[in-house]
């Protein structure tokens, strides 16, 4: 396979799991070099069972969760160059920290993905203007 991305180096916030995993991946199957990063190491003892989820589905879900540490060890264990950063990229100094940490790795970011997000919960009528800007934040200012 053509490796396009060869030396470049990507960072891609919010890519724990998700979308932003699957980007990551994909950015390091083309060669790239990828920071990946979420707000926080995942305790997964942490996450609880709901009464509408079977035991099967419950642990699938599971399997599906993760952070910035073990979708960077996923893309070394694939052949890939990576390296993780835990930090909420909405809070501008963990933004810098982030992308300090980049080029202080690599030397250089050629590729910026801002899938950072944080998801609500319920109809947007009930939706306080806190949790509405908690919301937004992450994803408009997420790695500036």
């Amino acid at each position: 396979m053509d490796q396009i991305l060869k030396g470049k180096v990507a960072i891609v916030t919010g890519s724990g799991q998700g979308i932003g995993k699957g980007i990551a991946l994909y950015l390091a199957d083309q060669g790239a070099k990828v920071i990946t990063n979420n707000r926080a190491p995942l305790d997964k003892s942490k996450i609880k069972n709901t009464d509408h989820l079977s035991k099967l589905d419950f642990t699938r879900m599971l399997a599906l969760k993760g952070d910035a540490k073990s979708v960077a060890k996923e893309i070394i264990e694939r052949g890939g160059e990576a390296t993780y950063f835990f930090g909420d990229v909405s809070n501008q100094k963990m933004a810098n920290a982030l992308i300090e940490k980049a080029i202080y790795t690599y030397g250089r970011i050629d590729i910026l993905v801002n899938n950072a997000a944080l998801l609500g919960q319920g109809t947007i009528e009930n939706t306080s203007e806190e949790e509405w800007d908690r919301m937004i934040t992450s994803k408009m200012k997420g790695g500036l």
